[in-house]
């Protein structure tokens, strides 16, 4: 059950995180838009991620895009929801 909840649900959230572009800064980059913002600070300021693997497959990588983009994971979770109820029927005849 959870190798095809995450086949149905993890893989394209994967895919999705890892194409976005919020995380493609140095960590100096970073640091120096922290500092920039201390001295003069911006109103919903963001602070910048770091350019590494788990951050580029965290939902952290996407957050400038969530409300440009249509968003499917709701349908992911429909058909998820959907194999778990048939898995689990099959899974009780047994």
């Amino acid at each position: 059950m959870l190798a095809s909840l995450f086949i149905i649900e993890g893989i394209p959230n994967l895919v999705r995180n890892l194409n976005g572009s919020f995380c493609d800064k140095t960590d100096l980059e970073v640091y120096e838009s922290y500092e920039a913002n201390k001295e003069h600070p911006v109103n919903e300021f963001i602070i910048p991620c770091p350019d590494g693997i788990l951050n580029r497959m965290s939902i952290a990588n996407i957050i400038d895009e969530m409300d440009h983009k249509t968003d499917y994971s709701f349908h992911y979770s429909i058909a998820a929801i959907l194999t778990q109820i048939a898995l689990s029927m099959v899974f009780r005849r047994s």
